[in-house]
């Protein structure tokens, strides 16, 4: 069982790297209508980030099996409902965190 030190430290730790993704995301050319100035789509993909980075949303690829003559399995696991329900706070706590680390470490 993790304690609430890694716990800390994992929250803390990925948010600061999404932080800095979701900066270097603003920065590339690649995705050009996302900018400096794009504040609300800016905070609408620190939400969506924190979210991924949260839910225990597994997906897989096993091209090692062949299913009606289909080369490879996609496996998807889902959480079941009480543990969805524990995970939106993680959610709003790992957001926090993404906000405050960019605050702290890019922003300012």
């Amino acid at each position: 069982m993790p304690t609430d030190t890694s716990i800390f430290i994992t929250t803390a730790g990925t948010a600061m790297g999404m932080s800095f993704a979701i900066e270097a995301i603003k920065k590339s050319s690649w995705f050009p209508w996302i900018t400096m100035e794009t504040h609300k789509l800016n905070r609408l993909l620190g939400v969506i980030v924190a979210g991924a980075s949260t839910f225990a949303i597994h997906i897989a690829w096993d091209d090692s099996v062949s299913v009606d003559n289909v080369a490879g399995v996609l496996s998807i696991s889902i959480p079941t409902f009480p543990v969805f329900i524990h995970e939106v706070w993680n959610w709003f706590v790992q957001w926090a965190f993404q906000q405050y680390s960019y605050k702290v470490a890019i922003k300012e």
